[in-house]
């Protein structure tokens, strides 16, 4: 069920489970089924202790802040 809800394959979440393979995706949707924090579930796996990488529109917004606060300091200088 939780290969279909996510429309990955039954392969990939049994791999992702048994540490012969990573999704974040897998591995929080996990997570979340067991009401715990991907970091509690998957304590082994370096990968998910790290924040996860932004969304596309979250990306952006975050250059753009960069962009103004880089050229905000050169300005300065």
């Amino acid at each position: 069920m939780v290969a279909e809800a996510l429309g990955k394959s039954p392969s990939i979440i049994t791999k992702v489970v048994s540490r012969q393979a990573k999704s974040r995706l897998v591995a929080e949707a996990i997570a979340r089924i067991l009401q715990r924090d991907v970091k509690d579930v998957f304590p082994d796996v370096p990968e998910y202790q790290l924040a996860p990488v932004a969304s596309g529109e979250e990306r952006d917004a975050r250059v753009e802040e960069l962009k103004a606060l880089l050229k905000t300091n050169s300005e300065q200088n």
